[in-house]
């Protein structure tokens, strides 16, 4: 189905590139950063100068685990708060990119209504659809989301029993654009703002991560620039 991500992409590049000031606009981010794993297997604090993790292995080596944490980073239109977020992470499949034995737990935060699936394509009318979207109510207090660096998702990687199996060194997950897009006009992740109930979309960038490696969050966050990383 990526063959049709391309198509959508296709149609709409000359409206986006005619669009190119607004594209060019920073209105925030969707990240990926790790979290610190406890010795009883608990999640730490996130490190949000890093773009990578290695995998810790914990119970004396008989488990591995990861947990990464997906945020939204809030800036320019976005600082006015933001109801709903659209992404999705590639590189962590079940089958066929997430090593084999090892299991995911996604953990949305508290009142927030999550569709779709984070990491995996779901099976909708005959078609193969990538796409997450979480939204918050904001109809209740505190429902509009204002935090430089919101959370949006955990995501706990535990490998099978015993620890045999392992993300390959440097292994790449990309944050990127739905597939296809709820919105077809925009080439990118997208946030909702908090103007009900316009709820407007904008477009943010996404980014990439390392298991097994690492890397600073100064030159991995993705740019308009590297749109063309959709084609693949």
């Amino acid at each position: 189905m990526r063959a049709s991500a391309i198509g959508i992409v296709g149609l709409v590049l000359g409206l986006a590139l005619g669009a190119g000031s607004a594209l060019a606009q920073e209105n925030g981010s969707i990240v990926i950063r790790p979290a610190a794993v406890n010795p009883d297997g608990s999640a730490g604090a996130t490190y949000f100068d890093s773009c990578g993790v290695h995998v810790t292995p914990i119970f004396n080596g008989f488990v591995g685990l990861a947990i990464i944490r997906v945020y939204a980073r809030l800036a320019g239109t976005s600082l006015a708060g933001i109801s709903s977020a659209e992404f999705y992470i590639d590189g962590l499949e079940t089958g066929s990119q997430l090593p084999a034995g090892w299991t995911k737990t996604v953990r949305p935060p508290a009142g927030t209504i999550p569709v779709g699936n984070i990491s995996d394509p779901v099976t909708t009318g005959g078609d193969i659809v990538r796409r997450y979207n979480l939204t918050w109510d904001v109809d209740q207090p505190g429902g509009c989301q204002q935090a430089e660096f919101t959370l949006i998702a955990e995501v706990e990687l535990r490998s099978g029993i015993p620890f045999t199996t392992n993300f390959a060194p440097g292994h790449q997950i990309h944050l990127v654009i739905a597939n296809p897009p709820s919105n077809p006009t925009y080439l990118s992740p997208m946030l909702l703002l908090c103007d009900n109930p316009i709820f407007t979309p904008v477009a943010v960038t996404g980014s990439d991560f390392s298991f097994n490696a690492d890397c600073s969050t100064a030159v991995h966050d993705r740019t308009w620039s590297q749109v063309k990383n959709l084609y693949r």
